[in-house]
């Protein structure tokens, strides 16, 4: 049996055995118009805004802030942009391991808060415990004269945006992202994902926040985790810090993640491997195993081992129950 995984913006090929207990959790494809109806959404928004001046979600990939453009851009409206001074918010949603979900709010707390929620989640000994206080002190201190542009996307087309004052746009976008990607199926002790292919998988860091997202949720229930992400557009992050990060040389989000991984994936309760387009030294670092053949791999798993498996087409932007 093959399947075919989003890996950049192309895919790639699984060899799977036949048969088995197959569980897949695709990837949502959006309907037919639907960019015209979130860009005509956002037109309306934006058009009764005095002078907006626009705060892009920082902590978000080169790529992602990318395909966020093109569709402001779309609307013809005039705005600025700043990350310090700002009347508005745009951002992604999706379920986040570190601050449960992104979007606006996070954004903006992530923003304006970033050294007390770096110190919390370094000095935290259970650091799932201390991320629901954050997210509830996230919600608490969100201006109520900020507007939200909040966008759910597939691959890098939108497919939905709320739009808003405040933080309730925020929390309706949320269950609006709950129902469109509520993960169906069960995990098992084979389980093989991809981040997303593009934009999502241009970057290294959404390629560890995808291993991470799965530990906490589904650490205990999987044996194999094979994971694929191509991360070679975007090779902008530090290598030293990659290599030989501290506590101390965390500085933004970025480093956070990768802090945050390089002291998790020795606790992983389960065999990881990434097909990836990004430089093996500097994985190795990571103590990922890198792998050139997901096939080959799946091959040497034992058969007893293979009955069940579990397919995520988009391990960043489902929502793991």
């Amino acid at each position: 049996m093959e399947i075919w995984l989003p890996y950049d913006d192309t895919e790639c090929p699984v060899d799977l055995p036949d048969p088995i207990d197959l569980r897949i959790s695709p990837r949502i494809h959006p309907s037919r118009g639907s960019r015209n109806t979130v860009i005509q959404k956002i037109t309306n928004f934006l058009s009764e805004i005095h002078e907006p001046v626009i705060c892009i979600d920082p902590t978000l990939t080169r790529e992602e802030k990318k395909v966020i453009k093109s569709a402001l851009n779309e609307t013809g409206i005039e705005y600025k942009e700043n990350s310090e001074n700002y009347n508005t918010v745009v951002s992604i949603i999706r379920q986040d391991p570190l601050l449960s979900y992104r979007g606006s709010v996070t954004a903006h707390y992530l923003n304006v808060e970033w050294n007390t929620i770096k110190e919390v989640i370094l000095s935290a000994n259970n650091v799932k415990t201390e991320v629901e206080k954050l997210v509830d002190r996230a919600v608490k201190v969100f201006p109520n004269d900020i507007y939200t542009i909040d966008f759910i996307f597939s691959g890098d087309s939108p497919i939905d945006v709320e739009c808003g004052l405040g933080v309730k746009a925020w929390l309706r976008g949320i269950e609006k992202y709950k129902e469109k990607w509520d993960m169906k199926v069960g995990i098992s002790p084979l389980t093989i994902g991809s981040v997303g292919g593009y934009p999502y998988d241009a970057n290294i860091i959404n390629i560890l926040i995808s291993f991470i997202k799965v530990f906490w949720i589904y650490g205990n229930e999987i044996e194999y985790l094979l994971m694929i992400g191509d991360a070679s557009r975007d090779l902008s992050i530090d290598p030293t810090k990659i290599a030989r990060i501290k506590k101390e040389d965390v500085s933004t989000y970025a480093d956070l993640i990768i802090y945050l991984f390089k002291n998790l994936a020795s606790d992983f309760p389960f065999t990881h491997y990434l097909l990836s387009g990004y430089p093996k030294s500097l994985l190795k670092y990571l103590g990922l195993k890198v792998i050139s053949d997901l096939n080959s791999v799946i091959k040497r798993i034992p058969s007893r081992k293979k009955r069940m498996v579990t397919v995520i087409e988009d391990v960043l932007n489902v929502n793991m129950k």
